[in-house]
């Protein structure tokens, strides 16, 4: 056998092992080899996957991707960002002269207007010990050697998408030793197909055999678009057991059953273990697909690792992300903002006891709903985002992974429409002087809260006066919201101070306050789409990343006002108890679950003890490292040298300077209007999805994220140096330049 070549046809494979073809085309190797019909083809053996790998050097970029953090210390978003950017680089290197000239030899040999199904095959697929099925990448009905070329880059990248990068631990992978091989074939158009176990897969004896089947493809069943017929035999008779079908005609009749019955038992004997068969056609068209051992449920190693599983539920596709789109726009966020405003418009101070009581449980357990709908619909509908960017990326296979933003952005997100009325606040100060003089020395006398509101009402000057009305309507409306347990409304002077500390910033620079035009961008991506066929996915892939831009930060906004008219119950609460003399014992901080015990002190007409084990660190470095290259994640791209600021505390805000690097742990978009002052960013929470990267991108300032324990190993007044393009921050300053 030829080590160098690079494809087979499926009657030539039968020698090739396990690691040049991978499990599934072996498989279907020996299935040919026993005179069973098998869709008509060729495989792409490792040996392509290594020798595109050489090419372009790309083993060294997967190594740098994955290796730029300890792998456990990676967020679930940073591994999305690693597998989005090792995609791209996937689909914009070139295959070397011999292995393009042998794809496209074996493409010619079939008619162009042929559709094929270019599938994942990796030696370590198909196992009985893990169950990896799905998640590398297979596509149906692509066709023409241009398509087929770009899908077989998408299943080699596939190999480190981030469902595989969730399992590397389990997969070994290794940017040197693993590899994907590849397998093209014919689409097999027939009227009937489905999936036929050999053992019923649930059940730990194997006295049952279960046939699944569907009109139409199969990709159909495998997709969740047709439900199927579904049917239990007896394995040692063939008897049928039970036949559910949501149809009047049942798909299968009986002779069908025993073929399909004998068919499998002939295919077990072949393997000598129960399998998985996927099929499509009867009698003399059926046509095996693929054929796997059966994982069973007793042989599987149980995930243990729960947060892993429950990220693998946050990738709605299809349909699936649409409706959930249409539920979030439409039902679920206009319900939440109206929730808010009906919570601002009542004061406990006007209420009864009895009547508080029962507003404060109310707005306890509608807390609990929001948060619940947080998880379970808000969170998942940020894949929109990511959808859109993979999509976007194969369509055009632009240089920038993330140039796909730059047609989200556009939208009208609630923090940026109040950034840019502070914004339009500090223009506007820029023209009075003389009463930006006074608020600062007000300010830098320790004047705050009421104490300064009260110094706005004595304003007089019809400009001043529109200057404080459109302030104080600012706190009103915008400002009622929580950070670090804090109602931003009761900390004008906050707010003021980054007014004017921009104001004085813009004095010598130009105010942006409209969005950029992407225009550009947008006729691209349409013309790319309208080229390739694609232009009603592009149209409703584009409005589902745009609802999920938006909603990523909307939607911490809206419920923030929500938390935030609890927290003042709950604050009424504890000085209900006070004025009736009761003990109080609590912690410094509230947490907003805190209202059950404020509800059932006041009940009970009882003292209010509330203990709790705190942490400020779950996770305390070496505080003897002197750190001088911190990896992270790039988030916006640019360099930027500057002072360092920790921001840990609401307090911190007072301090920023413009032109300061802020180092944060975690970026709320509640917060994100003392970023105008920012030169850079570097946070410890990683991703391009984080508030961070959304804001930094916005206002074009360089980014790094995801650098553990960033507010410990750096610290105020440190010369740092911020590379967004890399994900590096240098602390000190650097011998050399980026």
């Amino acid at each position: 056998m030829d080590t160098l070549k690079f494809t087979t046809t499926i009657s030539e494979s039968q020698d090739f092992p396990i690691s040049s073809i991978g499990s599934k085309a072996k498989n279907l190797s020996i299935v040919q080899s026993q005179s069973f019909k098998v869709p008509d083809g060729f495989f792409i053996t490792t040996s392509a996957y290594d020798d595109f790998l050489t090419t372009n050097r790309l083993d060294s970029y997967i190594d740098w991707e994955i290796t730029r953090k300890p792998f456990d210390e990676l967020r679930w978003e940073e591994i999305w960002d690693s597998a989005l950017r090792i995609r791209l680089s996937f689909l914009k290197a070139n295959f070397s002269k011999s292995l393009e000239q042998e794809l496209k030899s074996q493409i010619s040999k079939f008619d162009k207007n042929t559709l094929f199904s270019v599938r994942s095959s990796s030696p370590d697929e198909d196992s009985r010990e893990y169950s990896f099925a799905g998640i590398h990448e297979s596509f149906v009905n692509v066709q023409g050697e241009k398509e087929i070329l770009e899908k077989i880059k998408l299943v080699w990248a596939s190999l480190w998408n981030d469902r595989s990068l969730l399992y590397k631990k389990e997969h070994a992978l290794d940017s040197v030793k693993s590899s994907m091989a590849v397998i093209v074939q014919v689409m097999a158009p027939t009227s009937i197909s489905g999936l036929l176990f050999t053992q019923n897969p649930l059940k730990s004896d194997s006295s049952d055999l279960v046939i699944e089947a569907i009109s139409g493809t199969l990709n159909l069943l495998v997709d969740n678009k047709k439900s199927p017929d579904r049917i239990i035999l007896d394995k040692s008779t063939g008897n049928v057991l039970d036949y559910k079908s949501e149809f009047k005609e049942n798909i299968l009749d009986e002779d069908n059953l025993n073929f399909l019955y004998k068919s499998g038992l002939e295919l077990e004997s072949i393997f000598k273990v129960p399998i998985d068969i996927e099929w499509t056609g009867l009698k003399d068209d059926f046509t095996v697909l693929q054929v796997r051992p059966i994982t069973h449920l007793k042989d599987v190693k149980v995930d243990k690792n729960k947060d892993r599983k429950w990220y693998l539920t946050l990738t709605p596709k299809g349909q699936t992300l649409i409706d959930l789109t249409d539920r979030v726009e439409n039902k679920l966020i206009p319900e939440l903002q109206l929730e808010g405003e009906l919570f601002s418009k009542v004061s406990p101070f006007s209420l009864e006891e009895s009547n508080f009581l029962e507003e404060l449980k109310h707005r306890g357990e509608r807390y609990k709903y929001w948060l619940d709908v947080y998880w379970s619909d808000f969170i998942p509908l940020a894949h929109g985002i990511r959808n859109f960017g993979v999509f976007y990326n194969d369509l055009l296979a632009p240089n920038d992974p993330y140039e796909f933003v730059n047609l989200l952005k556009t939208q009208s997100l609630l923090a940026y429409e109040r950034n840019n009325k502070i914004k339009q606040l500090s223009k506007d100060l820029i023209e009075l002087p003389t009463l930006r003089k006074l608020l600062k020395e007000k300010l830098d006398t320790g004047c705050s809260g009421k104490l300064l509101l009260d110094v706005l009402n004595t304003f007089t000057l019809d400009k001043e006066v529109m200057f404080r009305d459109s302030f104080l309507t600012l706190l009103n409306s915008e400002m009622d919201v929580l950070y670090d347990n804090v109602n931003l409304e009761n900390s004008p002077e906050v707010i003021l101070g980054v007014i004017i500390r921009l104001s004085e910033k813009f004095e010598h620079e130009n105010i942006d306050l409209d969005m950029k035009e992407t225009f550009d961008y947008k006729d691209k991506y349409f013309e790319s789409a309208n080229e390739q066929d694609l232009y009603e996915e592009a149209v409703i892939w584009l409005r589902v990343g745009r609802a999920s831009w938006k909603l990523r930060d909307d939607d911490n906004i809206l419920l923030g006002k929500v938390e935030n008219q609890l927290l003042i119950y709950i604050n009424y609460g504890i000085d209900l108890l006070k004025s009736k003399g009761k003990k109080i014992n609590i912690p410094q901080k509230l947490i907003l679950t805190d209202w059950k015990y404020v509800y059932d002190a006041l009940r009970s007409d009882s003292d209010l003890l509330i203990e709790r084990n705190i942490s400020d660190d779950n996770h305390l470095p070496n505080k003897n490292i002197k750190s001088r290259q911190l990896m992270g994640q790039p988030s916006s791209s640019g360099v930027y040298k500057g002072s360092a600021r920790i921001i840990k505390t609401l307090d911190d805000f007072k301090d920023v300077q413009s032109g300061e690097v802020l180092v944060f742990d975690a970026v709320q978009p509640q917060m994100t209007f003392i970023i105008s002052l920012a030169g850079a960013i570097i946070e410890r929470r990683g991703g391009m999805l984080v508030h961070s990267s959304i804001i930094a991108r916005e206002m074009d300032i360089p980014a790094v994220n995801g650098v553990n324990d960033a507010t410990t190993l750096i610290k105020t007044g440190d010369t740092v140096t911020v590379n967004g393009d890399l994900g590096v921050v240098v602390i000190g300053n650097g011998d050399f330049d980026f």
